[in-house]
């Protein structure tokens, strides 16, 4: 060996150290929420993920999907999802959970945050969530039809009582899922459509709820045979009845529908009817009714 030794000139290059991914931080909010009408529930309404270390990009895993829901993009367009199959987004945000028309309730999915490292270090998966939500559902407007819709004013039997039931009550919704309940508002209306009070004596024949406004609910069970009691009345009653659909705590009213009820009060003509003895003079007036107890008695 001569002992001579030389060196090259410099030449930088860069070292990458993959390095493990760490499992994302979770949020889950409590009780997550939406009406039915509103599109769908976000995602990001579901779960909130923050990596835990700088440079890993998180994804989603999206799985368990239950039967009336769908999957919708950003731009408002249903994505299929494969059956018992995984779906993995890229982000959250845009992305929504929509319940089929007329299917609202308590639904669940499972999602699973997955984080990757810069480079080719391994990726870390959190646990599976199982997510749970509701929908909450949004009463449909009710509509009322009368299989026998009266040409005349309805007449009341001799007994005091109004049939409605002959009037063949019948109450559509477009709910699909049978959550609603149906029932009739009924009040009083003047000519002009404003409501006044019934009768005093008025009642019906069924379980009946008087509202603060002085209208009544009927429940569509009751709707085949309901009376009203109207006893006398000595003018003409116009009756509003209109369609309710009561869906949890959502509630719609239809359109009223307005019948006439024709005055029954019968006009008494009163007898003269004198009790007594009637005395008086020859050129005097003999008072008949003043001084010897006569009465007037309207049978």
């Amino acid at each position: 060996s001569t002992g001579d030794q030389a060196r090259s000139s410099n030449l930088p290059f860069n070292l990458a150290f993959d390095r493990r991914a760490r499992p994302a931080i979770l949020t889950l909010p409590a009780a997550p929420a939406a009406l039915e009408d509103d599109g769908g529930i976000s995602l990001t309404a579901l779960i909130q993920a923050e990596a835990s270390q700088t440079g890993d990009v998180l994804s989603y895993r999206l799985s368990g999907l239950p039967a009336g829901l769908t999957l919708v993009d950003a731009e408002g367009v249903e994505q299929a999802v494969p059956q018992n199959a995984p779906i993995t987004l890229a982000s959250l945000d845009g992305w929504r959970l929509k319940a089929a028309e007329h299917n609202a309730g308590q639904f669940t999915v499972d999602l699973q945050v997955i984080s990757t490292p810069p480079g080719q270090g391994a990726t870390a998966h959190t646990a599976v969530q199982r997510l749970p939500f509701s929908i909450t559902p949004v009463a449909d407007t009710p509509v009322l039809g009368l299989g026998a819709a009266p040409a005349e004013p309805l007449t009341i039997a001799s007994n005091g009582w109004l049939d409605l039931s002959q009037l063949q009550f019948n109450l559509s919704t477009p709910d699909a899922d049978g959550s609603e309940r149906l029932s009739v508002v009924i009040r009083a209306v003047d000519a002009a459509g404003d409501p006044v009070d019934l009768p005093s004596q008025a009642q019906f024949n069924v379980p009946a709820r008087q509202l603060e406004d002085g209208s009544w609910i009927v429940q569509q069970a009751d709707l085949a045979g309901v009376n009203l009691y109207l006893g006398e009345i000595a003018d003409d009653l116009r009756l509003a009845i209109a369609p309710r659909s009561r869906d949890g705590a959502s509630l719609a009213v239809g359109e009223a529908t307005v019948v006439d009820v024709a005055a029954n009060a019968v006009v008494r003509v009163p007898l003269l009817e004198v009790r007594g003895v009637l005395e008086g003079f020859e050129d005097q007036p003999i008072p008949l009714l003043s001084q010897l107890e006569g009465v007037i008695n309207a049978q």
